[in-house]
């Protein structure tokens, strides 16, 4: 989880959502990164603290400045767009929209495969 809240905001809001147990120690805030969103600080300081490679992340985000931020740190981008118009979330660089959050594994699951180009085939991309 990188969040543009304080560690402490994003602790109680995942704990009364239930999911706080699911992120265990992996919570990031922009309090430890120097530069806020639209910045790509936040994420790409998640991505080197779980020893993974920006291109294999996928960022959730429901503004246009989190959207912008997850394509400046070379992650795919979904943009929940349930309070925010699904065309600026599109206009800020989401790779894909949504607004119902019960699709969101499915998302993940077609973010998690590569796709190859009829014209390239040795090139993988999303």
């Amino acid at each position: 989880m990188a969040s543009s809240g304080n560690h402490e905001k994003i602790r109680l809001t995942l704990g009364a959502t239930g999911l706080l147990e699911k992120f265990g120690n992996r919570i990031y805030s922009v309090v430890d990164v120097e530069k806020p969103k639209p910045a790509p600080d936040i994420f790409l300081y998640a991505a080197r603290q779980m020893t993974v490679d920006p291109a294999d992340c996928v960022v959730i985000e429901d503004t246009p400045t989190g959207v912008r931020a997850g394509v400046a740190a070379g992650m795919y981008v979904l943009g929940f767009c349930a309070n925010t118009p699904d065309y600026r979330l599109k206009e800020a660089g989401a790779d894909a929209v949504f607004a119902d959050m019960r699709l969101l594994p499915a998302l993940l699951q077609s973010a998690s495969q590569p796709l190859i180009a009829a014209d390239e085939p040795q090139t993988a991309r999303r």
